[in-house]
């Protein structure tokens, strides 16, 4: 398990986009995001909070609206 995670947060840290496109296994309670991509714990317009539990993850898609919309304020 420990593993399992270092290995998931150190993929975070990659300069370069993952080459294949993010995919949603499983559901909400017993799933995992394949390929996603780290919100960046502060940026203009919003701060990531409760960061040990390693919930600031997502599909590139929706990180990067997430990004413009905080931008826009």
């Amino acid at each position: 398990m420990l593993a399992t995670t270092l290995l998931f947060m150190a993929s975070a840290f990659l300069a370069e986009p993952h080459p294949h496109q993010a995919e949603a296994i499983g559901g909400y309670s017993a799933g995992c995001l394949k390929n996603g991509v780290a919100l960046p714990l502060t940026g203009p317009g919003y701060q990531v909070i409760r960061t040990k539990r390693l919930r600031y993850y997502g599909h590139p898609e929706l990180i990067a609206y997430l990004t413009t919309l905080a931008n826009q304020t």
